[in-house]
C-alpha cells in the first residue's frame, strides 16, 4: 500500500490494491446477491409493516400523537411509546445542547 503525501508533508489518499481487497480482512460485498435477499425481507414484512409500526400524526393543538394499529381500534399516545421518562429528558436536552 502506498501512501501519497502532497507537497506540504500532509498525507493524503491512500492506494489499494485489488490483491488487498481479496485478501480476508477485506471483505467484499457481493451486491446483488445483498439486494436479493433484502428485497425478499422486505416482501415478507410489507404486509406486516402497518401493524408493527406506529402512524405519527399531528394533533389539532399542534402536538405529535403514535397511533398503534390495533385489530379492534387504534389506541393513541401522546408521548412516545416505548420509551422512558429519563429518555425522553435526555433526548429533549440533546436538542437543545449545540452539538
Amino acid at each position: 500500500m502506498s501512501i501519497s503525501t502532497s507537497a506540504s508533508g500532509a498525507t493524503g489518499a491512500r492506494d489499494v490494491s485489488p490483491k488487498m481487497l481479496a485478501h480476508k480482512k477485506y471483505p467484499t460485498l457481493d451486491v446483488p446477491r445483498s439486494c436479493g435477499h433484502l428485497e425478499a425481507a422486505i416482501d415478507r414484512t410489507k404486509f406486516k409493516l402497518p401493524q408493527a409500526a406506529y402512524r405519527v400524526i399531528l394533533t389539532e393543538q399542534g402536538d405529535l400523537a403514535w397511533v398503534e394499529s390495533t385489530d379492534d381500534k387504534p389506541i393513541i399516545y401522546t408521548k412516545e411509546p416505548k420509551t422512558s421518562w429519563d429518555r425522553r429528558f435526555k433526548v429533549g436536552l440533546y436538542g437543545i445542547l449545540p452539538i
